[in-house]
């Protein structure tokens, strides 16, 4: 099982990974803190959370929606000299 992506609509600007996890009905330490609380709309006030390996959070589709995939991300080719 690998690391997924969610999204959750906070408001303000005082949006913390505490009302992320709140939101989407899992414990704090379920979201990785080194990836954060990206603001990745914000007409929409929504943000992206990067869930631990086994949470299982609860979406509704209004406030939160996922999950979304997470692949890794690499050079294409060899590096130039």
């Amino acid at each position: 099982m690998s690391q997924n992506l969610y999204t959750v609509k906070l408001s303000g600007e005082g949006a913390t990974l505490d009302e992320a996890a709140r939101k989407l009905g899992v414990e704090p330490s379920a979201l990785d803190p080194e990836f954060g609380l990206v603001l990745t709309s914000p007409a929409e006030g929504l943000y992206t959370v990067l869930l631990r390996q086994g949470a299982s959070p609860t979406v509704d589709g209004k406030e939160t929606a996922g999950p979304y995939a997470n692949p890794a991300i690499g050079a294409f080719g060899p590096p130039r000299s």
